[in-house]
């Protein structure tokens, strides 16, 4: 009869507290754009970039865990691990799968090419400067050594070297205007007397007027040009 008998008891007991796991998506964004909040999806199905995950809870209590979701402070282009914290005394072991946020380097557009110095025949490329449509972009012009083999409309290729880590090597073609190369032309006469132009009495005599032409290159000679006039040539 348990109106015969009294007591008290006492016992210990340990609240364990849930292990959460938060695993965040990858994400990627382009430099200087803004990075998007995340949001909490349901399954890994549904994972994609600016989303995560959250399991080892009811999904009535995720509320109560208070997470938040870091993303580091971002001034050049690269990879920046985003990481997540729980702001819950009860839940203490907490898994974080970071995620990996890549900030992709940009690209500028030239707008137009500017060849610094007259390009002539037979010349090496040597100097090209560049009109950006993008203030923040600085570009150099990496010499290529490309030899201007003829005149008329010549097709070259740049290669554009940021001077910044935040964008990209970029490689172009652009078109130039090639100058046609003048030639060193001398005459003399047949007692070897230089002039630039000559008037004989007439004599009866013949009268022999040669030309020496100085100024070629890359192999070319006197066969590859045409001379105009009744004189004898030599180079």
């Amino acid at each position: 009869n348990s109106a015969n008998y009294e007591g008290n008891a006492m016992g210990y007991f340990d609240v364990v507290a849930n292990k959460v796991t938060i695993t965040i998506a990858d994400s990627s964004i382009n430099l200087g754009d803004t990075v998007p909040n995340f949001t909490l999806v349901s399954s890994k199905d549904d994972l994609k970039p600016f989303t995560y995950l959250v399991e080892g809870v009811d999904p009535s209590v995720i509320p109560l865990l208070n997470i938040q979701i870091s993303v580091p402070k971002i001034n050049n282009a690269g990879e920046y691990d985003i990481s997540a914290s729980v702001n819950n005394e009860n839940y203490k072991e907490v898994v974080v799968n970071k995620g990996k946020l890549t900030v992709n380097k940009l690209t500028l557009g030239a707008t137009d090419l500017t060849i610094t110095s007259n390009p002539v025949y037979g010349e090496k490329l040597e100097t090209v400067t560049i009109a950006d449509d993008n203030p923040n972009g600085y570009w150099a012009w990496v010499d290529s050594n490309v030899i201007l083999d003829h005149a008329g409309e010549f097709e070259a290729d740049a290669v554009f070297t940021p001077y910044s880590q935040n964008y990209e090597l970029e490689y172009r073609t652009f078109k130039i205007n090639v100058a046609k190369r003048t030639l060193d032309i001398s005459i003399t006469d047949d007692e070897n007397n230089p002039n630039d132009g000559y008037q004989y009495v007439y004599d009866g005599l013949e009268h022999t007027i040669t030309y020496k032409v100085e100024g070629f290159v890359l192999g070319d000679d006197i066969d590859d040009i045409e001379v105009i006039g009744n004189v004898k040539g030599i180079n």
